[in-house]
């Protein structure tokens, strides 16, 4: 009976040997799997900030930087957007429209001065005539 219970004690210590490398490698790819999912939700999350907020918010950033040119011949993207970024696009928006009613006033008061210079001339051209002998 001494030999049976050696050889049970034996395949006990083989299976114990077998349940720990196992376990092993099963940490091992448990391990590498949660490195795995940690580095797809990253690029996840990367792609979803990049597009989602990044990227819309260059845009109203080139726009502005157009605008503080004196450039009023853009569009404001994202201004159809319900979020902080549209909020900003739209008062973008308002500023380009801002800054071409004042350039369409700034040609109508040239317009307006070169015809009142016009007259001054014309009227000063008629005293001449009337004066002269």
């Amino acid at each position: 009976m001494d030999a049976a219970a050696q050889a049970t004690a034996a395949e006990v210590e083989a299976a114990s040997r077998a349940v720990e490398g196992l376990a092993g490698r099963l940490i091992g790819w448990l391990a590498l799997g949660t490195v795995a999912g940690l580095v797809v939700a990253s690029l996840l999350a990367w792609l979803t900030v990049s597009r989602g907020f990044v990227s819309p918010l260059r845009g109203v950033t080139t726009a502005l930087q157009s605008l503080a040119c004196g450039r009023s011949d853009i569009s404001i993207p994202g201004a159809e957007r319900r979020d902080e970024i549209g909020l900003v696009a739209r008062a973008a928006e308002k500023f380009r429209i801002a800054l071409e009613e004042r350039a369409l006033l700034k040609t109508a008061r040239r317009a307006e001065a070169e015809a009142k210079e016009k007259r001054a001339i014309a009227l000063a051209e008629e005293v001449r005539r009337f004066e002269a002998p």
